[in-house]
Protein backbone atom coordinates (compact mmCIF):
# COMPACT_ATOMS: atom_id res chain seq x y z
CA UNK A 1 0.00 0.00 0.00
CA UNK A 2 1.19 3.56 -0.58
CA UNK A 3 2.22 5.68 2.38
CA UNK A 4 -0.05 8.62 3.01
CA UNK A 5 1.75 11.98 3.09
CA UNK A 6 0.57 12.70 6.62
CA UNK A 7 2.44 9.57 7.78
CA UNK A 8 5.75 10.69 6.31
CA UNK A 9 5.97 13.62 8.74
CA UNK A 10 6.41 11.44 11.80
CA UNK A 11 7.91 8.16 10.47
CA UNK A 12 11.16 10.01 9.72
CA UNK A 13 11.72 11.28 13.28
CA UNK A 14 10.96 7.82 14.66
CA UNK A 15 13.58 6.27 12.39
CA UNK A 16 16.10 8.93 13.33
CA UNK A 17 15.67 8.40 17.07
CA UNK A 18 16.03 4.64 16.77
CA UNK A 19 19.11 5.05 14.58
CA UNK A 20 20.66 7.26 17.27
CA UNK A 21 20.26 4.38 19.71
CA UNK A 22 22.21 2.07 17.33
CA UNK A 23 19.40 -0.51 17.34
CA UNK A 24 20.55 -3.14 14.88
CA UNK A 25 17.83 -5.66 15.72
CA UNK A 26 15.24 -5.06 12.99
CA UNK A 27 12.51 -6.99 14.80
CA UNK A 28 12.98 -4.92 17.93
CA UNK A 29 13.05 -1.78 15.86
CA UNK A 30 9.83 -2.70 14.03
CA UNK A 31 8.03 -3.58 17.25
CA UNK A 32 9.00 -0.31 18.91
CA UNK A 33 8.16 1.81 15.93
CA UNK A 34 4.79 0.08 15.38
CA UNK A 35 3.93 0.58 19.05
CA UNK A 36 4.79 4.25 18.74
CA UNK A 37 2.89 4.35 15.47
CA UNK A 38 -0.21 3.07 17.28
CA UNK A 39 0.17 5.74 19.91
CA UNK A 40 0.70 8.41 17.31
CA UNK A 41 -2.15 7.16 15.11
CA UNK A 42 -4.47 7.56 18.08
CA UNK A 43 -3.50 11.22 18.07
CA UNK A 44 -3.91 11.51 14.30
CA UNK A 45 -7.60 10.75 14.58
CA UNK A 46 -8.13 13.98 16.50
CA UNK A 47 -5.20 16.29 15.63
CA UNK A 48 -3.00 17.30 12.75
CA UNK A 49 0.28 15.61 11.83
CA UNK A 50 2.30 18.23 13.75
CA UNK A 51 1.00 17.49 17.28
CA UNK A 52 1.15 13.72 16.69
CA UNK A 53 4.77 14.03 15.63
CA UNK A 54 5.55 15.83 18.88
CA UNK A 55 3.80 13.07 20.80
CA UNK A 56 5.92 10.45 19.04
CA UNK A 57 9.12 12.36 19.80
CA UNK A 58 8.68 11.76 23.55
CA UNK A 59 7.36 8.23 23.24
CA UNK A 60 10.25 6.45 25.02
CA UNK A 61 11.12 8.91 27.73
CA UNK A 62 9.87 9.79 31.23
CA UNK A 63 6.20 8.76 30.91
CA UNK A 64 6.78 5.85 28.53
CA UNK A 65 4.84 3.17 30.35
CA UNK A 66 1.55 5.04 30.53
CA UNK A 67 1.85 6.01 26.86
CA UNK A 68 2.66 2.45 25.76
CA UNK A 69 -0.19 1.07 27.85
CA UNK A 70 -2.62 3.40 26.10
CA UNK A 71 -1.17 2.43 22.75
CA UNK A 72 -1.76 -1.26 23.48
CA UNK A 73 -5.44 -0.58 24.12
CA UNK A 74 -5.73 1.03 20.71
CA UNK A 75 -3.92 -1.64 18.70
CA UNK A 76 -7.02 -3.53 17.58
CA UNK A 77 -8.68 -0.29 16.49
CA UNK A 78 -5.66 0.68 14.48
CA UNK A 79 -4.97 -2.53 12.53
CA UNK A 80 -5.83 -0.89 9.19
CA UNK A 81 -3.33 1.86 9.93
CA UNK A 82 -0.64 -0.72 10.85
CA UNK A 83 -1.20 -2.59 7.57
CA UNK A 84 -0.95 0.66 5.65
CA UNK A 85 2.28 1.65 7.38
CA UNK A 86 3.99 -1.74 7.19
CA UNK A 87 5.53 -1.46 3.67
CA UNK A 88 7.06 1.90 4.46
CA UNK A 89 8.44 0.74 7.79
CA UNK A 90 9.95 -2.41 6.29
CA UNK A 91 11.69 -0.36 3.65
CA UNK A 92 12.76 2.30 6.14
CA UNK A 93 13.94 -0.35 8.60
CA UNK A 94 16.10 -1.92 5.95
CA UNK A 95 17.64 1.45 5.22
CA UNK A 96 18.17 1.96 8.95
CA UNK A 97 20.00 -1.36 9.31
CA UNK A 98 22.35 -0.48 6.48
CA UNK A 99 22.87 3.03 7.85
CA UNK A 100 23.67 1.84 11.38
CA UNK A 101 26.01 -0.82 10.03
CA UNK A 102 27.77 1.83 8.01
CA UNK A 103 27.95 4.05 11.09
CA UNK A 104 29.55 1.22 13.05
CA UNK A 105 32.14 0.65 10.33
CA UNK A 106 32.82 4.37 10.29
CA UNK A 107 33.29 4.40 14.08
CA UNK A 108 35.68 1.46 13.91
CA UNK A 109 37.66 3.20 11.20
CA UNK A 110 37.78 6.31 13.38
CA UNK A 111 39.34 4.43 16.28
CA UNK A 112 41.75 2.26 14.32
CA UNK A 113 42.94 5.22 12.27
CA UNK A 114 43.99 7.28 15.30
CA UNK A 115 47.78 7.33 15.38
CA UNK A 116 47.74 7.75 19.15
CA UNK A 117 45.16 5.15 20.13
CA UNK A 118 45.07 2.36 17.56
CA UNK A 119 47.75 0.24 19.21
CA UNK A 120 45.85 0.12 22.49
CA UNK A 121 43.22 -2.55 22.14
CA UNK A 122 41.45 -5.05 23.68
CA UNK A 123 63.89 -16.14 36.23
CA UNK A 124 64.71 -15.21 39.63
CA UNK A 125 63.13 -16.39 42.82
CA UNK A 126 59.65 -15.06 43.44
CA UNK A 127 59.12 -12.66 46.30
CA UNK A 128 57.52 -14.13 49.37
CA UNK A 129 53.88 -13.25 49.87
CA UNK A 130 51.41 -13.11 52.71
CA UNK A 131 48.51 -15.49 52.93
CA UNK A 132 45.31 -13.52 52.48
CA UNK A 133 41.74 -14.38 51.48
CA UNK A 134 41.50 -14.77 47.74
CA UNK A 135 39.21 -12.45 45.84
CA UNK A 136 37.89 -13.49 42.46
CA UNK A 137 38.62 -10.71 39.95
CA UNK A 138 36.28 -9.68 37.19
CA UNK A 139 37.37 -11.06 33.81
CA UNK A 140 35.20 -8.82 31.71
CA UNK A 141 37.09 -5.95 30.05
CA UNK A 142 35.25 -2.65 29.77
CA UNK A 143 33.81 -1.40 26.51
CA UNK A 144 34.78 1.72 24.64
CA UNK A 145 33.58 5.28 25.14
CA UNK A 146 32.44 7.19 22.11
CA UNK A 147 31.97 10.85 21.33
CA UNK A 148 33.03 13.92 23.19
CA UNK A 149 33.63 14.49 26.88
CA UNK A 150 30.30 14.82 28.70
CA UNK A 151 29.71 17.92 30.83
CA UNK A 152 30.80 17.69 34.47
CA UNK A 153 27.30 16.72 35.59
CA UNK A 154 27.26 13.70 33.29
CA UNK A 155 29.23 10.70 34.48
CA UNK A 156 31.42 8.92 31.94
CA UNK A 157 30.63 5.34 31.13
CA UNK A 158 33.11 2.70 32.28
CA UNK A 159 33.56 1.54 28.73
CA UNK A 160 36.94 1.48 27.01
CA UNK A 161 38.23 1.67 23.44
CA UNK A 162 37.72 -1.39 21.30
CA UNK A 163 40.48 -3.70 20.18
CA UNK A 164 42.43 -3.05 17.04
CA UNK A 165 41.05 -5.15 14.20
CA UNK A 166 42.87 -8.46 13.93
CA UNK A 167 44.41 -8.31 17.43
CA UNK A 168 43.02 -11.32 19.26
CA UNK A 169 44.23 -14.13 21.47
CA UNK A 170 46.83 -12.04 23.31
CA UNK A 171 48.77 -13.27 26.33
CA UNK A 172 51.69 -11.86 28.24
CA UNK A 173 55.02 -13.15 26.89
CA UNK A 174 57.74 -14.46 29.21
CA UNK A 175 60.14 -11.79 27.96
CA UNK A 176 59.57 -8.32 26.52
CA UNK A 177 61.00 -6.13 23.81
CA UNK A 178 60.35 -2.38 23.55
CA UNK A 179 61.07 0.60 21.33
CA UNK A 180 61.30 4.22 22.42
CA UNK A 181 61.51 7.61 20.75
CA UNK A 182 62.94 10.80 22.21
CA UNK A 183 61.43 12.15 25.47
CA UNK A 184 57.84 13.37 25.25
CA UNK A 185 57.85 15.64 28.31
CA UNK A 186 61.02 17.39 29.46
CA UNK A 187 61.96 20.11 31.99
CA UNK A 188 60.41 23.42 31.01
CA UNK A 189 60.33 27.02 32.08
CA UNK A 190 56.69 27.89 31.35
CA UNK A 191 55.78 27.51 35.04
CA UNK A 192 57.99 29.42 37.44
CA UNK A 193 60.92 27.44 38.79
CA UNK A 194 59.80 24.01 37.51
CA UNK A 195 62.82 21.81 36.83
CA UNK A 196 61.43 18.36 36.13
CA UNK A 197 58.62 15.83 35.95
CA UNK A 198 58.34 12.39 37.51
CA UNK A 199 55.76 9.73 38.50
CA UNK A 200 53.49 10.05 35.42
CA UNK A 201 49.96 8.64 35.55
CA UNK A 202 47.69 8.80 32.51
CA UNK A 203 44.18 8.05 31.22
CA UNK A 204 42.60 8.54 27.81
CA UNK A 205 39.14 10.07 28.11
CA UNK A 206 36.95 12.33 25.97
CA UNK A 207 39.33 12.15 22.97
CA UNK A 208 42.15 13.56 25.09
CA UNK A 209 45.09 12.31 27.11
CA UNK A 210 45.10 13.41 30.74
CA UNK A 211 48.53 13.22 32.39
CA UNK A 212 49.23 13.92 36.05
CA UNK A 213 52.81 14.09 37.31
CA UNK A 214 54.93 15.08 40.24
CA UNK A 215 56.13 18.58 39.35
CA UNK A 216 59.61 19.17 40.74
CA UNK A 217 60.89 22.63 41.65
CA UNK A 218 63.33 24.15 44.16
CA UNK A 219 60.31 24.71 46.42
CA UNK A 220 59.61 20.97 46.58
CA UNK A 221 57.20 18.46 45.08
CA UNK A 222 53.67 19.25 43.92
CA UNK A 223 51.22 17.82 41.39
CA UNK A 224 50.82 19.03 37.82
CA UNK A 225 48.32 18.32 35.04
CA UNK A 226 48.64 18.32 31.26
CA UNK A 227 45.96 17.55 28.67
CA UNK A 228 46.31 17.15 24.91
CA UNK A 229 44.82 15.30 21.94
CA UNK A 230 48.00 13.85 20.45
CA UNK A 231 51.28 12.79 22.01
CA UNK A 232 53.09 15.07 19.59
CA UNK A 233 51.50 17.97 21.52
CA UNK A 234 52.65 16.78 24.95
CA UNK A 235 55.82 18.87 25.09
CA UNK A 236 53.95 22.11 24.47
CA UNK A 237 50.75 21.38 26.40
CA UNK A 238 50.08 23.94 29.17
CA UNK A 239 50.97 22.69 32.62
CA UNK A 240 48.48 23.40 35.39
CA UNK A 241 49.64 23.17 38.98
CA UNK A 242 47.00 21.64 41.24
CA UNK A 243 47.95 23.66 44.31
CA UNK A 244 45.52 26.37 43.18
CA UNK A 245 42.65 23.90 43.60
CA UNK A 246 41.14 23.04 47.02
CA UNK A 247 43.86 20.35 47.13
CA UNK A 248 46.07 23.25 48.17
CA UNK A 249 49.85 23.65 48.45
CA UNK A 250 52.21 21.36 50.28
CA UNK A 251 54.09 18.16 49.63
CA UNK A 252 52.26 16.05 47.01
CA UNK A 253 53.90 13.31 44.93
CA UNK A 254 53.47 10.03 43.02
CA UNK A 255 49.89 10.50 41.76
CA UNK A 256 47.56 7.84 40.40
CA UNK A 257 44.39 8.79 38.51
CA UNK A 258 41.29 6.67 37.85
CA UNK A 259 37.52 7.03 37.58
CA UNK A 260 35.58 5.31 40.37
CA UNK A 261 32.40 4.36 38.55
CA UNK A 262 30.21 3.53 41.60
CA UNK A 263 30.55 7.13 42.85
CA UNK A 264 30.86 8.84 39.46
CA UNK A 265 34.02 10.57 40.66
CA UNK A 266 37.61 10.86 39.47
CA UNK A 267 40.22 10.01 42.10
CA UNK A 268 43.81 11.16 42.51
CA UNK A 269 45.70 8.97 44.98
CA UNK A 270 49.07 10.34 46.12
CA UNK A 271 51.57 10.56 48.94
CA UNK A 272 51.57 13.64 51.14
CA UNK A 273 52.70 14.83 54.54
CA UNK A 274 49.69 12.95 55.86
CA UNK A 275 50.79 9.65 54.29
CA UNK A 276 48.39 7.96 51.89
CA UNK A 277 46.03 10.65 50.58
CA UNK A 278 43.40 11.18 47.90
CA UNK A 279 41.35 13.93 46.29
CA UNK A 280 38.25 13.66 44.11
CA UNK A 281 36.85 15.60 41.17
CA UNK A 282 33.59 15.22 39.19
CA UNK A 283 35.27 16.57 36.03
CA UNK A 284 38.77 15.52 35.03
CA UNK A 285 38.94 18.46 32.62
CA UNK A 286 38.79 20.94 35.51
CA UNK A 287 42.17 21.17 37.28
CA UNK A 288 40.63 23.46 39.91
CA UNK A 289 38.00 20.87 40.80
CA UNK A 290 40.16 18.60 43.00
CA UNK A 291 38.97 18.38 46.59
CA UNK A 292 41.04 18.99 49.71
CA UNK A 293 43.23 16.01 50.67
CA UNK A 294 41.79 13.22 52.74
CA UNK A 295 43.76 10.31 54.18
CA UNK A 296 43.05 6.61 54.02
CA UNK A 297 44.33 6.31 57.63
CA UNK A 298 44.40 8.65 60.62
CA UNK A 299 48.12 7.93 61.02
CA UNK A 300 50.83 5.57 59.82
CA UNK A 301 49.66 1.97 60.40
CA UNK A 302 51.72 0.00 62.92
CA UNK A 303 53.07 -2.59 60.47
CA UNK A 304 54.33 0.12 58.13
CA UNK A 305 55.84 2.18 60.98
CA UNK A 306 57.75 -0.86 62.26
CA UNK A 307 59.26 -1.50 58.84
CA UNK A 308 60.15 2.05 57.88
CA UNK A 309 63.26 2.44 60.07
CA UNK A 310 65.24 4.81 57.80
CA UNK A 311 62.86 4.46 54.88
CA UNK A 312 59.71 6.28 53.80
CA UNK A 313 56.08 5.33 53.23
CA UNK A 314 55.66 5.93 49.50
CA UNK A 315 53.95 5.15 46.19
CA UNK A 316 50.29 4.50 46.96
CA UNK A 317 48.28 2.62 44.33
CA UNK A 318 44.61 1.55 44.20
CA UNK A 319 42.96 -1.17 42.10
CA UNK A 320 39.51 -2.77 42.49
CA UNK A 321 37.91 -6.04 41.45
CA UNK A 322 34.19 -6.80 41.48
CA UNK A 323 33.85 -6.73 45.27
CA UNK A 324 36.86 -5.06 46.86
CA UNK A 325 39.35 -2.21 46.46
CA UNK A 326 43.02 -2.65 47.38
CA UNK A 327 45.57 -0.06 48.45
CA UNK A 328 49.22 -0.92 47.74
CA UNK A 329 52.18 1.03 49.14
CA UNK A 330 55.90 0.59 49.77
CA UNK A 331 58.55 1.41 52.36
CA UNK A 332 61.54 1.63 50.00
CA UNK A 333 63.16 -1.19 51.97
CA UNK A 334 61.91 -4.25 50.15
CA UNK A 335 58.31 -4.47 51.42
CA UNK A 336 55.11 -4.10 49.39
CA UNK A 337 52.09 -3.53 51.61
CA UNK A 338 48.44 -4.22 50.82
CA UNK A 339 45.23 -3.07 52.49
CA UNK A 340 41.66 -3.56 51.35
CA UNK A 341 38.09 -2.44 51.81
CA UNK A 342 34.81 -3.33 50.18
CA UNK A 343 33.98 -1.59 46.94
CA UNK A 344 30.80 -0.24 48.51
CA UNK A 345 32.80 1.31 51.40
CA UNK A 346 35.69 2.76 49.38
CA UNK A 347 37.62 4.90 50.19
CA UNK A 348 36.72 4.28 53.83
CA UNK A 349 37.34 1.22 55.96
CA UNK A 350 40.81 0.22 54.76
CA UNK A 351 42.05 -2.81 56.70
CA UNK A 352 45.33 -2.88 58.55
CA UNK A 353 48.09 -3.53 56.00
CA UNK A 354 49.72 -6.89 55.38
CA UNK A 355 52.98 -7.55 53.56
CA UNK A 356 51.90 -8.46 50.04
CA UNK A 357 55.44 -9.19 48.83
CA UNK A 358 59.00 -8.67 49.99
CA UNK A 359 62.49 -9.12 48.62
CA UNK A 360 65.60 -8.13 50.52
CA UNK A 361 68.06 -8.69 47.66
CA UNK A 362 70.42 -5.83 46.89
CA UNK A 363 68.76 -3.26 44.65
CA UNK A 364 65.43 -5.11 44.46
CA UNK A 365 63.55 -2.63 46.59
CA UNK A 366 59.80 -2.49 46.12
CA UNK A 367 58.92 1.04 45.04
CA UNK A 368 56.72 2.64 42.38
CA UNK A 369 54.71 -0.59 42.38
CA UNK A 370 51.68 -0.78 40.08
CA UNK A 371 49.09 -3.55 39.68
CA UNK A 372 46.94 -4.01 36.56
CA UNK A 373 44.27 -6.41 35.36
CA UNK A 374 45.32 -8.06 32.06
CA UNK A 375 42.25 -8.33 29.82
CA UNK A 376 41.28 -11.78 28.58
CA UNK A 377 43.94 -13.67 30.54
CA UNK A 378 42.56 -14.06 34.06
CA UNK A 379 45.81 -12.53 35.33
CA UNK A 380 46.96 -9.50 37.25
CA UNK A 381 50.33 -7.91 36.52
CA UNK A 382 52.57 -6.37 39.21
CA UNK A 383 55.36 -3.98 38.19
CA UNK A 384 57.99 -2.58 40.53
CA UNK A 385 61.14 -0.48 40.32
CA UNK A 386 64.58 -1.94 41.04
CA UNK A 387 68.26 -1.12 40.51
CA UNK A 388 70.89 -3.40 39.01
CA UNK A 389 74.48 -3.90 40.13
CA UNK A 390 75.52 -1.08 37.78
CA UNK A 391 73.17 1.30 39.57
CA UNK A 392 70.77 1.67 36.61
CA UNK A 393 67.03 1.45 37.17
CA UNK A 394 64.77 -1.16 35.57
CA UNK A 395 61.26 -2.58 36.09
CA UNK A 396 60.51 -6.05 37.45
CA UNK A 397 57.23 -7.94 36.88
CA UNK A 398 55.12 -10.72 38.38
CA UNK A 399 51.69 -12.21 37.68
CA UNK A 400 48.89 -13.65 39.79
CA UNK A 401 45.32 -14.87 39.23
CA UNK A 402 44.23 -12.62 42.13
CA UNK A 403 45.01 -9.11 43.29
CA UNK A 404 45.84 -10.58 46.70
CA UNK A 405 48.50 -12.88 45.21
CA UNK A 406 50.54 -15.03 45.44
CA UNK A 407 52.82 -13.46 42.82
CA UNK A 408 54.91 -15.48 40.36
CA UNK A 409 57.97 -13.89 38.73
CA UNK A 410 57.60 -13.05 35.05
CA UNK A 411 60.50 -10.87 33.87
CA UNK A 412 62.36 -9.46 36.84
CA UNK A 413 66.14 -9.39 36.48
CA UNK A 414 68.53 -6.79 35.03
CA UNK A 415 69.32 -9.21 32.18
CA UNK A 416 65.66 -10.03 31.47
CA UNK A 417 63.66 -7.12 32.87
CA UNK A 418 60.08 -6.15 32.18
CA UNK A 419 61.61 -2.92 30.88
CA UNK A 420 65.21 -1.74 31.10
CA UNK A 421 68.33 -0.98 29.13
CA UNK A 422 68.68 -4.66 28.17
CA UNK A 423 65.45 -4.84 26.15
CA UNK A 424 64.83 -1.35 24.73
CA UNK A 425 65.74 -0.18 21.24
CA UNK A 426 65.73 3.57 20.62
CA UNK A 427 64.57 4.85 17.24
CA UNK A 428 67.13 7.66 17.49
CA UNK A 429 70.09 8.27 19.79
CA UNK A 430 69.55 6.50 23.15
CA UNK A 431 68.83 9.11 25.80
CA UNK A 432 68.63 7.02 28.97
CA UNK A 433 69.81 3.76 30.51
CA UNK A 434 67.40 4.06 33.43
CA UNK A 435 63.73 3.05 33.42
CA UNK A 436 62.81 4.24 36.88
CA UNK A 437 59.01 4.26 36.88
CA UNK A 438 56.30 3.33 34.42
CA UNK A 439 52.53 3.65 33.94
CA UNK A 440 51.00 1.31 31.40
CA UNK A 441 48.51 2.85 28.98
CA UNK A 442 45.22 1.35 30.11
CA UNK A 443 42.39 0.05 27.97
CA UNK A 444 40.01 2.23 29.95
CA UNK A 445 40.02 4.62 32.87
CA UNK A 446 37.97 3.03 35.63
CA UNK A 447 39.00 1.41 38.91
CA UNK A 448 39.68 -2.01 37.32
CA UNK A 449 42.91 -0.65 35.74
CA UNK A 450 42.57 -2.97 32.77
CA UNK A 451 45.31 -3.27 30.17
CA UNK A 452 45.41 -5.35 27.00
CA UNK A 453 48.36 -7.67 26.26
CA UNK A 454 48.11 -6.62 22.59
CA UNK A 455 51.13 -4.34 22.11
CA UNK A 456 51.53 -2.73 25.51
CA UNK A 457 52.58 0.88 25.81
CA UNK A 458 54.09 2.55 28.82
CA UNK A 459 54.71 6.13 29.85
CA UNK A 460 58.02 5.94 31.73
CA UNK A 461 60.45 8.08 33.67
CA UNK A 462 64.01 8.03 32.36
CA UNK A 463 67.13 9.73 33.69
CA UNK A 464 68.97 11.68 31.00
CA UNK A 465 72.73 11.72 31.78
CA UNK A 466 73.15 14.97 29.82
CA UNK A 467 71.44 16.81 32.66
CA UNK A 468 71.98 16.99 36.39
CA UNK A 469 69.77 16.62 39.45
CA UNK A 470 66.06 17.08 38.77
CA UNK A 471 66.66 18.33 35.24
CA UNK A 472 67.56 14.74 34.31
CA UNK A 473 63.96 13.68 34.88
CA UNK A 474 62.30 13.13 31.50
CA UNK A 475 59.18 11.24 30.47
CA UNK A 476 59.12 8.99 27.40
CA UNK A 477 56.94 6.30 25.82
CA UNK A 478 57.76 2.61 25.39
CA UNK A 479 55.95 0.53 22.76
CA UNK A 480 56.07 -3.25 22.98
CA UNK A 481 57.51 -4.88 19.85
CA UNK A 482 56.96 -8.56 20.63
CA UNK A 483 53.21 -8.69 21.28
CA UNK A 484 51.60 -12.13 21.20
CA UNK A 485 48.35 -11.04 19.51
CA UNK A 486 47.56 -12.31 16.04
Amino acid sequence: MPVERKDESWIGPLLSRHADRRELDLDTFMNRVMTEADAARGGLRETSAGPSMRAASVGWQGNDRARVSGAADRQLRNRPARRRLMPALIAAGSVLTVAVAASSVSALAHWTARDDRAVVVGSSSSPSVSSAPAQTPSRTPSQAPRGNTPPPSVAPSSRTPTATAGSVGGTLPTSFRWSSDAPLISPRADVGGLTGFKDPTVVYYGDRWHVFTTAVSPAGYGLGYLSFSRWSDAASAPLRKLDSSPMGPGYRAAPQVFYFAPQKLWYLVYQSDGGASYSTNPDINNPNGWSAPKNFYTGVPDLIRKNLVNGFWVDMWVICDETDCYLFSSDNRGHLFRSQTTKSSFPNGMSQPVIAAEDTGQGTLFAASHVYKVAGTGQYLLLSQAFGGDGHGYLRSWTSPRISGPWTSLADTPATPFAGAANITFTAAPWTSDIVEGELIRDGYDQSLTVSPCQLRMLYLGLDPRFHDNQALQIGMLTQTNATCR
